[in-house]
């Protein structure tokens, strides 16, 4: 053969078959020599006649099925049948679970990795929940139980600790709570840890209670005092108390609004009257049987015609007394007047009924500058401001101003002017007043046109030399207006007490009706005119001619006597000190003093004395009070026993006037008290103290 079979069969090939084709074969074994050929015809008869399609089939497993595609009933020369079948397990990664048996009634879960073998979950009990366990194990069955069956409509489960239970009503009761829940939405609301928030943007939240229910906060149990309230907070510590707080970049704080409205929709405009209460706090306390009425009250009420944007309103503030009445304490008018049912009291300063007065100190009341403080009908201007100011539109006989002095001693009622140069008032940093400075002004004025008030009197104390410490040497002027309308100087008091009358004093107010340019010196005065320049009978008076001076004949003066020329005048003793004191049942032990001072005279046999005593300590000496010391022994006569001035401070007694009495034949004066006419009572230490005042001063016979 000169070419392959090959390339015989590229140049020539064939696509049918005749009986009478050739064949080409090789022989067994396949050696040069053993070629040989055979036609289609010896073929097909050889091997089955001529050549007849069979067809491919299947017989499927129960589990594993077979699809032929193409022409499976002509696709080979034989017919040929497969029959599937299975073996082993399907793995994970075919599809399969890995596994060739499971338990009965048991769960699937993954295996260990993404490709291993199914894992199964063992089967629990009846009711029991699946709980994990986490990513690397399986999960397990809970100890709580479920409830079997579909339950009822509308139930709910919750857990009793142990199992889920159905709960026995449609909503959750007492014994239900969300616990482990953090977070619950119903409608626009969010509960979310302590908090109730609503999801509505600008939305709401209304709590409505039921019928006579309230909202409660902090407690269970709704309470009754002064009727229920709609929303109630109670606790029995400090969750009982309300907090109202604003954090907020502006001027606004936290508060209340009380809004009050006779409609009867929520929302709706109907006006309040006169009279409406617009808010009302009460308090309430427990007496031990029930709380009762309100004890206090702060009530906002309307109190005057309402109109478009004016609601009139009034506050009041009521306060209960130790006999349990509800009182009145404080009202504030829509006039912005406060009335105050009691006493007021600011600082150390008591307002009761019409007294103000101080439980500390002075009072000081200051009004602001160029203003002046009114009492009575209220303050004036008068040129400059007079800084207090009494006033009265009440005519009554007594003046505007009174001074007066309910006191059981010998101080009298005044009115004191104080002038120094300090710019502040102080007692401690005074500034000395100068030669001239005017230290008083009582000045009268009276109206004499619409809006015209004319000084028309003054009274004037002005410093009348350099003052010392303690010395402050005084003048006085009165002035008058007269009909020219002018203040003229009356009269004057120097610090010499010399009195000084501008004119002469009229005969008919006991002068001479002369000035001292027409007395002559030493002349005598003998009696007035019948007739003087005006035609009455008390012009000036008649001087006759100087007097005749006679010169007494005095005797020979003694040591201690002058002698006027037939009588003598014995023992004459002028401003001599002594030493008083005061003993108690004749004794002085332990008396000390920070003044113990007596001055005397004498002229013959009386005694002219002055005593003051100012004690430290009054001693540990018991009995009956005596100044003792007095310079001369009194006359033991009882029948001329002398009453002496007194003035004592830091001395008490029951009542009567202090009186001091000198002990006849003695060098003591006893004090005590004039009760009634005929009773007098004598004191003891008991009446004095460590710094009790002692001033007598008194004339008695030796």
């Amino acid at each position: 053969m000169s070419r392959t079979l090959e390339q015989i069969y590229i140049a020539n090939p064939i696509t049918t078959n005749a009986s009478t084709d050739l064949i080409y074969f090789s022989q067994s074994p396949y050696t040069p020599g053993h070629d040989a050929g055979m036609t289609y015809a010896d073929f097909a008869a050889q091997f089955g006649a001529v050549y007849t399609p069979a067809a491919l089939t299947r017989t499927n497993d129960t589990n594993v099925t077979l699809t032929l595609g193409g022409t499976p009933g002509s696709a080979l020369l034989q017919a040929v049948t497969l029959t599937l079948g299975w073996s082993g397990s399907l793995t994970v990664a075919r599809g399969g679970s890995g596994l060739s048996t499971l338990t009965a009634y048991t769960l699937l879960a993954g295996g260990t990795t993404a490709t291993g073998n199914m894992q199964q979950v063992t089967a629990g009990t009846t009711g029991q929940l699946l709980q994990s366990n986490g990513a690397a194990a399986l999960p397990s069955w809970t100890t709580a139980a479920f409830p079997a069956g579909s339950g009822t409509l509308n139930h709910m489960l919750r857990s009793d600790g142990t199992n889920w239970v159905q709960t026995t009503a449609t909503t959750l009761d007492a014994s239900d709570n969300f616990a482990g829940i953090t977070s619950a939405t119903i409608g626009n609301l969010n509960l979310a840890t302590n908090s109730l928030i609503s999801t509505n943007v600008n939305g709401d939240i209304s709590i409505i209670p039921n019928g006579t229910g309230a909202t409660l906060v902090g407690g269970v149990t709704q309470i009754t005092a002064g009727g229920a309230g709609l929303f109630q907070v109670a606790g029995n510590s400090m969750q009982g108390t309300i907090t109202v707080a604003a954090y907020l970049n502006s001027a606004h704080g936290p508060g209340f609004s009380m809004v009050k409205s006779r409609s009867t929709t929520i929302g709706a405009f109907s006006t309040v009257q006169n009279g409406d209460v617009l808010c009302n706090f009460n308090l309430y306390g427990d007496d031990g049987t029930s709380f009762g009425s309100a004890k206090a009250q702060i009530l906002g009420k309307v109190s005057g015609a309402v109109s478009t944007g004016i609601v009139p309103t009034t506050w009041s503030f009521t306060t209960t007394n130790t006999s349990g009445t509800l009182l009145t304490a404080l009202t504030l008018d829509n006039a912005q007047k406060a009335t105050f049912g009691g006493d007021v009291s600011v600082g150390n300063l008591l307002l009761s009924a019409n007294t103000l007065s101080s439980t500390s100190g002075n009072v000081t009341i200051t009004p602001s500058a160029g203003n002046a403080i009114g009492i009575g009908a209220g303050a004036y201007t008068t040129g400059s401001i007079i800084p207090v100011q009494i006033t009265t539109t009440t005519s009554n006989a007594f003046g505007t101003c009174a001074v007066g002095l309910w006191a059981n001693d010998t101080n009298p009622a005044g009115i004191s002017f104080i002038k120094s140069r300090a710019t502040t008032v102080t007692n401690s940093a005074n500034v000395t007043v100068n030669n001239g400075d005017v230290l008083s002004v009582l000045d009268t004025f009276a109206a004499t046109a619409a809006a015209v008030l004319t000084r028309c009197a003054r009274i004037i104390v002005t410093s009348s030399a350099v003052p010392s410490s303690g010395i402050a040497p005084t003048a006085m002027t009165f002035q008058t207006m007269n009909t020219a309308g002018s203040l003229v100087t009356g009269l004057t008091i120097s610090n010499a007490q010399i009195v000084t009358l501008a004119n002469a004093l009229p005969v008919a107010s006991g002068g001479t009706n002369a000035t001292s340019a027409s007395i002559t010196a030493f002349n005598n005065i003998t009696g007035y005119t019948a007739a003087g320049a005006t035609g009455t009978t008390s012009t000036n008076l008649v001087f006759s001619t100087s007097p005749t001076l006679v010169t007494p004949i005095l005797g020979a003066a003694a040591a201690t006597s002058i002698n006027f020329g037939g009588s003598t005048l014995s023992n004459y003793v002028s401003n001599t000190a002594f030493t008083p004191g005061i003993a108690f049942g004749g004794a002085s032990v332990g008396v000390t003093y920070s003044t113990q001072l007596g001055i005397y005279t004498r002229i013959g046999s009386v005694v002219h004395f002055y005593i003051s005593l100012v004690l430290t300590s009054k001693g540990s000496s018991t009995g009956i009070a005596a100044v003792i010391n007095l310079p001369f022994t009194s006359q033991s006569s009882i029948a001329i026993a002398c009453t002496f001035s007194g003035f004592f401070q830091n001395v008490t007694y029951a009542a009567g006037s202090a009186v001091a009495v000198n002990n006849p034949g003695n060098t003591t004066i006893n004090m005590g008290a004039q009760i009634t006419a005929t009773t007098t009572t004598t004191w003891t230490d008991v009446n004095f103290a460590n710094n009790s005042t002692i001033t007598i001063s008194g004339t008695y016979m030796v």
